[in-house]
Parts: structure tokens; C-alpha cells; sequence
């Protein structure tokens, strides 16, 4: 496993702070939980824009006439 140095501004910490505390997490689960949701989101959105992209290039004149 590895392990990050983060730096935040004061305010930033206290609201990551407030938001774990509710949440009964400490804050490095908070971020590492949110690091790990957001790395899913962009692989999710990659690899639709891949898809996307194959099938425009398959079917352009459809995508040509859908677009008009």
C-alpha cells in the first residue's frame, strides 16, 4: 500500500474535519474513499468516451445524419 503527504489550508482541514467527524471516519478515510470514487468516475469516463468514439468512427454517416 501506499502512502500520500497531502497539504491543506487551514480552512479546508477543518471542513474535511467537520465532515469526518459526522460521518465517524477519520480524515484520511474520507480521502482516501474519495480518491478511490473519483478514480472510478474517470475510468467509467474514459471508457465511454472510448466506446463513443469507436462507434463514431464505425458509423459516421449515421452519426452525420442524427446530427443534422
Amino acid at each position: 500500500m501506499t502512502t500520500i503527504s497531502v497539504s491543506l489550508d487551514d480552512a479546508t482541514y477543518a471542513r474535511l474535519k467537520a465532515v469526518a467527524d459526522a460521518e465517524g471516519i477519520s480524515i484520511e478515510s474520507l480521502l482516501a474513499t474519495a480518491a478511490v470514487e473519483h478514480a472510478e468516475r474517470t475510468s467509467e469516463v474514459v471508457e465511454a468516451r472510448h466506446m463513443a468514439e469507436r462507434h463514431l468512427a464505425r458509423y459516421p454517416e449515421l452519426f452525420k445524419r442524427l446530427a443534422e
